[in-house]
């Protein structure tokens, strides 16, 4: 079921969650490994996939937000 329940977490929830959580580890994996790196073209791209993936983490929060708004959550 594509929307939340009162028993359960609907599948956008639980995919939103998901990827959000993949994407935040390999943010985070993504600019300790660029920051490590010396000055070069390599770390100029890696800072840049980084800031991209950061702008479209910001969106999946935005919709995640609106999807919370229009759903409610299970009961407890």
């Amino acid at each position: 079921m594509p929307s939340n329940s009162t028993a359960s977490w609907g599948r956008v929830s639980r995919y939103l969650h998901w990827i959000m959580a993949v994407a935040l580890t390999g943010q985070v994996l993504l600019g300790r490994y660029a920051e490590s790196l010396e000055r070069s073209p390599e770390k100029l791209s890696l800072m840049m996939w980084h800031k991209s993936i950061g702008i479209s983490l910001l969106l999946l929060v935005l919709v995640r937000f609106l999807w919370a708004r229009m759903n409610s959550a299970p009961d407890a």
